[in-house]
């Protein structure tokens, strides 16, 4: 599990790092076959701007998030979801460094996005990525926890 949020925050600031360099003050950049594009936008909120206005409280939710993620992952038993809780823990730290780091202050910095997907409305960042990725595998997994114990119910059963 710390393996994976490690590789995720360190990719995700470099990520940043790299689209502030090369983006900022830039209009949008249109990624090949309408993939998306490529732009700079200063986060002051949570997913989608959520509560924009409320930086402090946004920072609070994410770190209790990330305490509850910590706890979770800790008693994961399978390799799938370590990484799973991985790659939430990783997404959750790389976002709230942002908001420890950035201007306009602790607790309150603005979180760098700098990717908008064709299939998204909003801008977001690899952390943001990391998070989908996290559920999705953590979903997987419990599906075919549920597939597996259910195969083997039958096969008792027979």
């Amino acid at each position: 599990m710390l393996a994976t949020a490690a590789v995720v925050v360190g990719a995700d600031a470099l990520t940043k790092v790299a689209a502030v360099a090369g983006l900022e003050g830039r209009p949008p950049v249109a990624l090949p076959l309408g993939l998306g594009r490529l732009r700079i936008y200063r986060n002051p909120g949570g997913p989608g701007g959520l509560l924009a206005d409320h930086t402090l409280l946004v920072s609070a939710a994410s770190a209790s998030l990330l305490a509850a993620i910590w706890v979770a992952g800790g008693q994961a038993t399978r390799r799938r979801e370590a990484v799973g809780f991985g790659l939430l823990l990783g997404g959750g730290a790389g976002n709230l460094l942002d908001r420890v780091v950035r201007a306009p202050g602790p607790l309150r910095g603005h979180v760098v996005d700098w990717l908008q997907p064709w299939y998204a409305g909003n801008v977001m960042n690899l952390a943001d990525l990391a998070l989908q990725a996290g559920l999705v595998v953590l979903g997987g997994a419990a599906v075919a926890d549920w597939w597996a114990e259910r195969r083997g119910r039958a096969v008792a059963s027979s």
